[in-house]
């Protein structure tokens, strides 16, 4: 199975503070359980993809609390240097996007939202983080059927009410009841 999220900002004080902060009252607080609730979803043979912004500091040590074994990267704004990334996540194993599928579905994950990304024309996913929910209604009325949305704790507490990992079972569902909204007789022939 696969999980996606985004932004942890592991021990980075200034998730919890303004109208999009978490609901703990220390830093530490939150690295604890969102950590927990991690490895309470997350299985050692599945597969975790975080979206930029793990930890701020100290990646290693925060990689190794994760029971999971497969765990990648995409690299956010605010992730550190990428000796420091691969020193926690392994070799090639940190990267600034990446394709790979949510079920049957091909996806692409990167830790911002874009517009238009590979496959979107043939109804592919995207997944991303960066701005902590805070877009969605935005981009929901831009492009009410597009295939994609941000992973980001903030979501997964909104939609699931939890803060934890999102399936790629609960993103299937949920996505694939779109078209897309890409045109593909826009390509065709080109």
């Amino acid at each position: 199975m696969k999980y996606f999220t985004a932004d942890p900002h592991i021990d980075h004080a200034k998730v919890l503070v303004g109208e999009r902060g978490r609901c703990f009252p220390t830093i530490e607080q939150w690295s604890t359980h969102f950590l927990s609730e991690i490895n309470r979803v997350v299985r050692r043979q599945d597969t975790l993809y975080i979206l930029g912004d793990f930890a701020f500091k100290r990646p290693d040590l925060w990689r190794a609390k994760i029971k999971c074994g497969n765990v990648w990267l995409i690299v956010g704004n605010h992730d550190p240097s990428p000796a420091q990334l691969d020193a926690a996540f392994g070799k090639g194993k940190a990267r600034l996007t990446y394709e790979t599928h949510v079920l049957d579905q091909p996806c692409f994950l990167s830790h911002y939202a874009h517009a238009f990304w590979p496959k979107s024309h043939r109804g592919s996913i995207h997944l991303y983080g960066h701005n902590h929910g805070q877009r969605e209604e935005t981009l929901d009325d831009w492009m009410p059927q597009r295939r994609s949305m941000d992973v980001c704790p903030e979501m997964a507490h909104r939609l699931l009410g939890e803060w934890r990992p999102f399936s790629e079972v609960e993103i299937h569902s949920r996505l694939m009841q779109r078209t897309g909204h890409d045109e593909l007789e826009f390509y065709e022939g080109r």
